[in-house]
């Protein structure tokens, strides 16, 4: 807030130039707010000392006999100095008012060509910033405080108002607007600092009505979308086709806030010659009564991060690939060693191969997943919908995990219909689903359990149970489980689980990209239930 200190001469030369500042900004800007009739009169208002030597005082009041009484009872004080001029009409005064200044105005209700309020509300229009005391007979006190309500700083009753009620009304009044006056400068003061830190702001940042079309935008919005104009009028999905419907669709009818991540909005060809990624955040505008009647969009170019890492992500796959060869290799060369008959190899040996083995095919897995995402992500090769046979690929998958469960000692088993349905989807996707599944409930399993999957029809969609009778899962540690490169203290403290944290949230992205859905029920010490559910029917090519 600004401190409006004395009104010495010292800071008085400072305050008339942020006053010009002001004035140039209420004249070039808000033209919502009650602009001053003259800097003059805004000077005046604002600055003149309340103990000055004069107070220059408007009379307008068509009784001789009332007007005299005021004028006596004002002159006659010593300190302050009235210096009053009188008039008996409203034209008088609005002709008084547009070529002289005064500090205050008495208001007469009654007069030859106004009655009522018509004659306040002229000059009350005419110089908002002008202190009115209105003058009522005994029989319009209820106008007067009408008047009040409308701006005017007080009323005097007339025949009842001793000369120390009438100096008080008035240093009262202009005590009163001097404050008013203060608040909409302080007020437009830092509207226009707020102004111009959100237009210089490297954020854009756009306000939306109720329909999301922006109504309101500043310059680094327009010049982060490489638009050469404004785009007032648009609506946002013109704007970011990528936006996720749902999350705007919530603010709307549910007044909830979201932020999106690497959202790639539209620009101008020649502005953007790579692909531009936004952090976009939106929040809702709400009525007193909570409804939702806009939103404010801000958008954060952060494409130079999102390239570098793209590079980063390309360099990992390519290393993840290089490394993935010689695992192989030696995958093969532990089914050599551990599943023929070499001379040399005794029962400790045999041991210590089949640990090497396991952290092989756990190293594998790890690329696989590694590759995988990248191929999701980055690559964004389009998943083929197919009709295929769910039991037979369930049946599959499970086959071509029987030697990393035997390596572990845990069996496998299934229940599924022979009717089961055949679903819409990518076969390798929904493979490498299945396997991760399997493989994650086989790393968590203790010596000897058993995992099961299990599948029926329900309706329009197909649901798939991997259950094991493992470690479980702690409630707080549920909620990661699905997010990039997160893992559970868990998982971490449990012997030869080391992972990537990439299997679990490749399972997510695979089954989203199918339309479904992935949840996990678990219970520490008890094991853990991760339930897939996938719709029969899809649209025959879809890209991630």
């Amino acid at each position: 807030m600004i401190n409006f200190h004395g009104t010495n001469e010292a800071n008085t030369d400072n305050l008339v130039d942020l006053m010009a500042a002001l004035e140039e900004f209420w004249l070039g800007v808000s033209t919502q707010s009650p602009l001053p009739a003259s800097k003059e009169t805004l000077q005046r208002a604002l600055f003149a000392p309340l103990d000055s030597q004069s107070t220059k005082v408007l009379l307008v009041e068509d009784s001789e006999s009332d007007a005299f009484f005021l004028i006596n009872e004002l002159t006659k004080s010593a300190k302050p100095h009235y210096a009053v001029e009188r008039v008996g009409r409203i034209s008088e005064a609005v002709e008084k008012l547009q070529t002289r200044t005064f500090d205050v105005c008495l208001l007469d209700l009654g007069l030859p060509d106004s009655t009522g309020l018509t004659g306040f509300h002229r000059l009350h229009s005419l110089q908002q910033q002008l202190p009115i005391v209105i003058l009522t007979g005994t029989d319009d006190e209820e106008i007067g405080a009408d008047a009040v309500t409308h701006g005017a700083q007080d009323f005097l009753v007339k025949g009842q108002a001793s000369r120390g009620q009438i100096q008080r009304s008035i240093q009262f009044a202009l005590r009163r607007k001097r404050a008013e006056v203060m608040a909409q400068v302080t007020l437009a003061f830092e509207n226009k600092l707020l102004q111009e830190v959100l237009e210089n702001a490297p954020l854009g940042i756009a306000r939306l009505d109720a329909q999301f079309c922006i109504t309101q935008s500043n310059q680094a919005f327009n010049s982060l979308l490489g638009n050469n104009c404004s785009v007032v009028g648009k609506n946002v999905q013109e704007l970011g086709p990528r936006l996720p419907l749902l999350d705007i669709a919530n603010i709307r009818n549910q007044g909830l806030p979201f932020h999106t991540e690497r959202c790639q909005m539209t620009g101008s060809p020649e502005f953007h010659s790579k692909e531009t990624f936004f952090d976009v955040a939106g929040w809702p505008i709400k009525t007193k009564d909570g409804n939702v009647r806009g939103a404010i969009l801000m958008i954060v170019d952060v494409s130079k991060r999102v390239h570098l890492e793209m590079e980063k992500e390309e360099f990992v796959a390519k290393l993840a690939h290089d490394m993935k060869n010689p695992l192989v290799g030696a995958e093969r060369v532990f089914d050599v060693m551990l599943e023929g008959e070499p001379n040399g190899i005794n029962g400790q040996h045999q041991k210590l191969l089949s640990a090497l083995r396991k952290t092989n095919q756990n190293l594998l897995s790890m690329l696989h997943n590694l590759l995988d995402v990248y191929r999701y992500e980055t690559v964004a090769v389009p998943l083929v919908f197919t009709e295929i046979d769910l039991r037979r690929l369930i049946k599959t998958t499970l086959s071509n995990m029987v030697p990393l469960a035997s390596t572990y000692s845990i069996k496998l088993t299934e229940k599924l219909p022979a009717d089961l349905t055949f679903i819409d989807a990518d076969c390798v996707a929904l493979q490498r689903l299945f396997m991760n599944l399997i493989h994650n409930a086989i790393k968590f399993s203790s010596s000897g359990d058993a995992v099961e999957i299990c599948a029926d029809t329900e309706s329009d969609k197909v649901v798939i149970k991997v259950i094991d009778r493992g470690i479980g899962i702690p409630e707080n540690e549920q909620p990661l489980l699905f997010q990039r490169f997160a893992q559970g203290n868990t998982g971490r403290k449990h012997s030869l689980t080391a992972g990537s944290g990439l299997g679990l949230y490749l399972c997510k992205e695979i089954v989203e990209f199918h339309h479904g859905k992935i949840t996990i029920e678990s219970e520490v010490g008890k094991g853990s239930t991760f339930i897939v559910e996938l719709p029969i029917k899809q649209d025959k090519t879809v890209s991630p």
